[in-house]
């Protein structure tokens, strides 16, 4: 993917609750200052830089178990959720670079339609 299509998915991503928890949480797992579980404090640029690197080594399926992860953190099931989302936003384009790797390397699989 690329041209005008990935960055309106790059865009997409940047206001996409589920999505910016995947960034977050793809930001979190190369801290040392906090779990890669809990959304970061504030962003990192050496973190979002080695977390948008590491994706060319991720997985497909280590990609959708991030993703389900992350999905867990600010679902409607979460009671974290309505604190950690204003964060997420506020935190959006300090992690654009993430986001574009992502669309860079899985951006075909993500817009793919599921066969039935």
């Amino acid at each position: 993917m690329d041209g005008p299509a990935a960055q309106e998915f790059v865009e997409d991503l940047l206001v996409a609750p589920a999505a910016l928890a995947l960034l977050g949480r793809l930001e979190g797992a190369q801290r040392d200052d906090s779990s890669p579980w809990d959304e970061p404090p504030d962003p990192s640029r050496r973190a979002v830089q080695l977390a948008a690197s590491s994706l060319a080594t991720m997985s497909w399926g280590g990609i959708a178990l991030t993703v389900n992860a992350a999905d867990m953190n600010v679902g409607p099931w979460s009671g974290e959720g309505p604190a950690t989302l204003p964060r997420l936003y506020e935190c959006a384009q300090d992690r654009l670079p993430i986001a574009e790797a992502l669309v860079a390397i899985f951006g075909d699989r993500l817009c793919q339609t599921p066969e039935p």
